[in-house]
């Protein structure tokens, strides 16, 4: 049985290959790392607790009591699998491996659409930032929907422009019309031009025509860019009072979506709340590591 178990978890490790969190941190992180390798690195421990699990509860008296307390202390969890009574309980096998997940748990285990939103004025270091962010999230398979206002969504287009993210990999929602019709002092008419020439996907007139207000239009682009994402959001907020960005967070959590923000220049703490519930710094490191979840 516990063969069979560790088989199993095997196979199903190798099977999701990059899509599963842990590979997924490793390309944010610049390093591609084999589903091979790592399952391979995985195996000893698996067979440690698959060891730790058959004596702790096949032994007898004294002997089992303490071999219980050193494998609880030496691999926490083990008891993660006593109240199920099973000798070989996946979950006792899961569990360790979970542990070493969830620093990056938000990350997305699925490719999909990320909506990345951010301030419309960012310092430099911001916009470095942000091309980081869009380049290993492109990297791992997803694809960006971005906005076309100054700041975040001009930095994203940027590094399509740099090359550090493939043309394909970003859809721009314009809330002005092609040639800028309709645009406002934050639109980035240029980039988004630019963009559109060199044969990106662009939404014109994504917030609705000119006839509605220009206020309104900035609403609903944003709203409709969170509304092609799949799986994310990620803000890139220069103060807490960003108001814009705080929307799409917003309708982001509204929709189920995983919200992840970059506070630029100031603590994580200081970020908007967005309802029920509270920022939570993601750790680790990396290009991840400054980056804060919103847990409900």
């Amino acid at each position: 049985m516990g063969v069979l178990c560790l088989a199993l978890f095997l196979v199903v490790l190798l099977s999701v290959g990059l899509s599963c969190p842990v590979f997924h941190h490793l390309a944010l992180s610049g390093l591609f790392v084999s589903p091979v390798v790592v399952g391979l690195l995985f195996l000893p421990l698996c067979v440690c607790r698959l060891a730790a699990s058959h004596l702790l509860f096949s032994g007898r008296g004294r002997f089992r009591h303490v071999w219980g307390g050193v494998c609880r202390f030496v691999l926490p969890g083990v008891a993660s699998v006593h109240p199920l009574r099973s000798r070989f309980c996946f979950l006792g096998l899961v569990c360790p491996v979970v542990r070493l997940w969830l620093p990056c748990l938000w990350c997305l285990s699925v490719s999909g659409v990320v909506a990345v939103v951010g301030s419309r004025s960012i310092p430099h270091g911001g916009a470095v930032l942000v091309s980081r962010v869009s380049g290993a999230l492109t990297r791992t398979g997803h694809t960006l929907a971005v906005g076309c206002a100054f700041g975040a969504d001009a930095a994203v287009l940027h590094s399509v422009f740099s090359g550090s993210v493939p043309l394909s990999s970003v859809q721009c929602f314009s809330m002005f019309g092609q040639g800028g019709a309709g645009h406002c002092m934050v639109s980035a008419v240029s980039m988004v031009s630019c963009f559109a020439a060199l044969g990106g996907s662009v939404a014109w007139w994504s917030g609705g025509g000119s006839s509605v207000p220009v206020r309104a239009r900035l609403v609903a682009r944003t709203r409709a860019v969170v509304s092609a994402a799949s799986v994310s959001v990620v803000a890139f907020f220069s103060s807490p009072s960003s108001r814009g960005t705080f929307r799409a967070c917003q309708f982001g959590v509204s929709r189920g979506l995983v919200v992840v923000a970059f506070p630029l220049g100031f603590s994580g703490s200081c970020l908007p709340v967005l309802g029920v519930g509270s920022w939570v710094p993601v750790g680790g490191s990396g290009v991840w590591s400054g980056a804060w979840r919103w847990e409900e």
